[in-house]
């Protein structure tokens, strides 16, 4: 055989043990990443429908809020968004028979998300105005502290009658709960 013909094997012409272990070591490494990477997706994705469901609660809570009449809108407990107060299951309970509030903090189950708690205070700023604030949070483990939302609002009295000097004045002051 000619030389030409004959191959000749040089170190370089093959993967050392050393060199395959380096490649699977750094192969694990960017695998862990990525695994990591899924998980952090999924646990935000987690968080975000957590959030959306804690928002249209509290949505909710205070769209109910604004409808009831301004004569009924009691006020509420200082410690009524810091302390769980007798809680009820739906918020349809938000008012009694008569159409006036009678609840300051609902626990409500939403499906796929799971408890949702909403807790809510009235106070009357002057006579004819009131300060509404709805906090609703998830319950869940995963999202406990990271799905919270607040909404605040104020409503006045747009119905003024005379009191007996005269003057304009709402039909009633704030009640409490």
């Amino acid at each position: 055989m000619s030389r030409a013909g004959r191959r000749f094997r040089t170190a370089e012409s093959g993967f050392t043990l050393i060199e395959a272990m380096i490649a699977m070591v750094i192969l694990v490494v960017g695998l862990t990443a990525v695994a990591n990477l899924m998980l952090v997706a999924s646990t935000s994705s987690s968080v975000a429908n957590h959030m959306t469901a804690t928002t249209a609660e509290a949505s909710k809570v205070m769209d109910a809020l604004k409808s009831i009449h301004w004569e009924r809108l009691r006020c509420t407990p200082a410690n009524s968004l810091d302390a769980d107060l007798p809680a009820v299951n739906t918020t349809e309970a938000i008012t009694d028979n008569t159409g006036a509030l009678a609840s300051a903090n609902l626990h409500q189950a939403v499906p796929g998300v799971g408890l949702i708690r909403t807790r809510l205070r009235v106070t009357e700023v002057n006579g004819n105005m009131k300060f509404i604030t709805v906090t609703s949070e998830s319950m869940s483990a995963i999202s406990r502290g990271k799905a919270a939302v607040t909404f605040t609002t104020m409503r006045t009295c747009t119905v003024m009658i005379p009191d007996a000097a005269g003057n304009p004045r709402c039909a009633t002051a704030c009640t409490s709960l």
